[in-house]
């Protein structure tokens, strides 16, 4: 389960540093027009089609939601119980937070994170044979 969360922080912490080297740079435009910005959208555009591969979700599998919150967003993944009894990606989660949600403490912007999850994910957990785990 720690192998999972850490998986998910940093791909989440280098999708968040490289979309805002984007926004930085070019807050108001789609054109891409520095090296910089370049490099950042290919390295983006790289790690979005390498592993880990999505699992299928199947509801008559065990499922666990781990999420976690920052400073600038919250975001969390959904995983399955496979075959092989690792624990497998179905979803991922990222949103940022807006001005009001930034002022608040750690614990009320980690208790977002999971009822953005659960509100996410509601459709695959709600017919999940098994409890989910948080």
């Amino acid at each position: 389960m720690l192998s999972i969360r850490c998986r998910l922080i940093k791909y989440y912490l280098i999708y968040v540093w490289l979309t805002l080297t984007l926004a930085k740079v070019c807050p108001h435009s789609r054109l891409i027009t520095t090296e910089k910005q370049e490099k950042a959208f290919e390295e983006l555009k790289r790690r979005f089609t390498e592993e880990p591969v999505l699992a299928a979700p199947d509801l008559d599998k065990k499922m666990q939601m781990e999420v976690d919150a920052s400073n600038y967003g919250t975001g969390g993944v959904l995983s399955m119980e496979s075959e092989d009894k690792l624990w497998r990606p179905v979803a991922f989660l990222s949103k940022s937070l807006n001005e009001t949600e930034r002022n608040y403490e750690i614990h009320d912007k980690e208790m977002l994170a999971i009822i953005r999850g659960l509100e996410a994910w509601r459709h695959l957990l709600e017919g999940a044979q098994f409890k989910f785990e948080i």
